[in-house]
This record gives structure tokens, C-alpha cells and sequence, in this order.
């Protein structure tokens, strides 16, 4: 198990990797990765000066997707670059989720993970008010076995909030559940997720430097390993449909 502070030090200042890029059609993987200062949380000493890069990065400013990407289950009427320019917004749809025995959530926007340890970060304005309107960043292997880290309306957690859900072999270990949810009314979130072997944990931002950890959870299953974003109203009952819109979405590869 690689020890969690080469892992989970990098902390990233991602404001700068999403807003200070040209405005390529796309980023493609093989381009030269530009450099993004680590920081530290403030339990954590300093980590090497060593720049950490995005090896894959995209600021969302085309009109069409990335190579990279592929969809799970593409809803076309449900995500635009052109509503909201420089942005791919993704609309919840009702009656959908990938936990338990629905497995029917449309619009996961998906791409092969690195091997190894990795970050994941992406930024997201969304505005939720009802319960279980989420707009998520994922690391997926299949519709039972996954981690998500959520912007999310929760009414018996008081509202908006960030949490960290898992599921293994489609049995759900939910942040709403277990206490791994925390209050967050304002909108836009970075969100991350850090893998250290089978070990996952979940963050939040307000800048995309200074992080602020929603739980951790384990999951030894995962192969062929996904990641990417989503949103949903993850709930079998009708549901107002609202927008997420991403911003950005970042992958580094740890050692």
C-alpha cells in the first residue's frame, strides 16, 4: 500500500489548470501536461516542490467531445456545450440512478483511468432543492461497483451539501446514511477524489486550492477503472430537472 503522503498531499490548485489554458478544441492526453503548485492541507507537512501536472485536463471550451470521452447510456436531449458556453452542462433526468436495483441513470461521461494512484478534480455549478439532485464526479467500474463524490440536496441532512457514497458488488454504503455528508449551500464546488490502492477519499473546494475532506471510503473490487462526471435526480420518483454545469475536469496520475 503506497503510503498516503505522496498519495493525498498533492493538493492542487486546479482554479488556475481549468481557467488559465488557451481555448483548444480539445486538450488531448498527449499534450505537454501543464504544471499546477501543490499545496498542503494544514494537518500535513510540505510536500517536495515537485510540480504536479494534469495528464489529462479539459476545460469543457469546445463544441464537440473530446476523443477521450464516451458516454454510458448518451441522453442527447440531456447535455449541451452550447447552453452554457464554455461549460458542459448535463441535466438531471427523474426516475434514474445507478445505485441498487435501477441501474438506469443516463448521460455518465466516462474515460479510462490511469493505472495506479491517481486524483481526479472537477468543478461544477449546481444549485439542487430537492432531495437526491446530485451532480457527481465518479470513479466507475460498472453500475455496482463505483465511487462517487456528490454536490447533492439532502433534506434530512439540511440541505446542499458534498457527500461520499460507494458501492460494492451493488450493495450501497451511501454519505447520507453513514455521516460522510457535509453542509455546502454555495455554488460553484470543485470536487475531488484520491485513490491510494483500494483506499478512496472525497473533497471539496471553494477554489480548487484549499480542500476541505467529505469521508473515505475502501473499495478492493475495481477494475477496468472509469472516470468522469454525471448528474442525476438518482431518485424513482419525478423530480425537477436542473443543470449542472461543468467547468473543468482534471486527471493526475500519483506515484
Amino acid at each position: 500500500m503506497t503510503h498516503l503522503m505522496p498519495v493525498f498531499a498533492v493538493v492542487l490548485a486546479v482554479a488556475t489548470a481549468c481557467t488559465s489554458a488557451p481555448t483548444p478544441t480539445f486538450v488531448p492526453p498527449t499534450t505537454t501536461p501543464i504544471p499546477i503548485p501543490p499545496t498542503t492541507t494544514p494537518t500535513q507537512s510540505p510536500p517536495s516542490p515537485t510540480p504536479t501536472t494534469c495528464s489529462f485536463r479539459d476545460d469543457f471550451d469546445a463544441t464537440t467531445l473530446n476523443p477521450a470521452w464516451s458516454w454510458i447510456r448518451e441522453d442527447k436531449t440531456h447535455w449541451s456545450f452550447s447552453a452554457t458556453p464554455g461549460n458542459l452542462q448535463i441535466t438531471t433526468r427523474s426516475k434514474e440512478s445507478i445505485f441498487g436495483k435501477l441501474s438506469n441513470q443516463k448521460n455518465l461521461l466516462l474515460q479510462k483511468a490511469p493505472s495506479g494512484n491517481f486524483e481526479v478534480i472537477t468543478k461544477v455549478a449546481f444549485d439542487p432543492t430537492k432531495d437526491f439532485q446530485k451532480a457527481a464526479l465518479l470513479v466507475y467500474q460498472d453500475d455496482d461497483n463505483f465511487v462517487m463524490v456528490s454536490r447533492a440536496s439532502c433534506a434530512q441532512c439540511r440541505g446542499g451539501g458534498v457527500d461520499l457514497s460507494v458501492e460494492v458488488a451493488g450493495k450501497s454504503t451511501l454519505g447520507f446514511d453513514v455521516g460522510m455528508y457535509k453542509a455546502f449551500p454555495r455554488s460553484p464546488v470543485y470536487l475531488k477524489i484520491g485513490k491510494d490502492g483500494t483506499r478512496y477519499k472525497g473533497y471539496y473546494s471553494t477554489d480548487g486550492t484549499s480542500w476541505s475532506q467529505v469521508g473515505e471510503q475502501t473499495h478492493s473490487g475495481l477494475t477496468d477503472i472509469k472516470v468522469g462526471v454525471t448528474a442525476t435526480n438518482d431518485s424513482n420518483v419525478d423530480t425537477s430537472e436542473i443543470p449542472a454545469d461543468f467547468d473543468c475536469f482534471c486527471v493526475i496520475k500519483l506515484p
